[in-house]
């Protein structure tokens, strides 16, 4: 019941946060659930959610989708997630969440030392920068700073740019999310929460969206950097 309690409440905090400053459910999610949850656990329970979202972002935006842009850089991120995710069965629990608190201090400088950081437009940016964020996700479970940077340089509009990486993530997500179940076995209680967590993240973030103009945005990403930063030293420096 604890965790249960302690999960439901992060998926809306994340899921609320998400759509006032842009974080995705990984950044903000994944490192706190593993001060509750056994690392892999974790990932799962994060990768439904965030999957879930990002199949309605991709439908909702599917006309306006650049396949030819997506598979330029989702053929790359797919090998590479499932070389990440494939590479935690062999890697100390212990180690892999300093791994993870010292990703979730680059992310934090990253967008709070330079938020208009974008890579040089080019097919290779396309291949090298979906082969890392495939990675980053299915070892980590992070990828949305980076996704942004990667694609930030090609000049999309709001409408592209949320289609693409909609479907991005769907596919990276499904890849991931086979190689968890399969190296490990979710506990049933949890599997049965994740029918609850998965539609009440998409109902918090449809509701939250109403109450973006009552918030200093600018206030609330330094104010959540900051508890981040914590956590990810916190990790870094102690494990679990």
């Amino acid at each position: 019941m604890q965790d249960f309690l302690i999960i439901t409440f992060f998926a809306i905090v994340a899921s609320v946060i998400t759509t006032l400053v842009g974080f995705g459910v990984g950044t903000i999610m994944t490192p706190i659930l593993v001060l509750f949850l056994p690392y892999e656990q974790a990932l799962i329970v994060v990768g439904w959610i965030h999957m879930t979202s990002s199949f309605m972002k991709m439908v909702a935006f599917r006309k306006y989708i650049d396949w030819s842009l997506f598979l330029m850089c989702g053929i790359p991120a797919m090998f590479a997630s499932f070389l990440g995710a494939g590479l935690i069965p062999f890697v100390d629990r212990n180690l892999l969440v300093k791994f993870l608190g010292g990703m979730v201090l680059a992310y934090v400088l990253l967008e709070v030392l330079n938020p208009t950081f974008s890579i040089r437009k080019s097919n290779g940016t396309l291949i090298v920068g979906g082969a890392i964020t495939g990675f980053s996700a299915g070892f980590f479970g992070l990828r949305g700073i980076l996704v942004a940077m990667m694609l930030s340089s090609f000049g999309l509009t709001k409408e592209v740019f949320i289609g693409v990486t909609g479907a991005f993530s769907v596919l990276v997500d499904v890849v991931r999310l086979a190689v968890y179940h399969y190296n490990f076995v979710l506990p049933k209680p949890l599997v049965y929460e994740l029918g609850f967590y998965v539609p009440l993240s998409l109902l918090v973030v449809h509701g939250s969206s109403y109450i973006v103009s009552y918030i200093s945005v600018p206030w609330f990403k330094r104010t959540l950097a900051f508890a981040l930063s914590l956590i990810g030293l916190k990790l870094l420096i102690f494990g679990v």
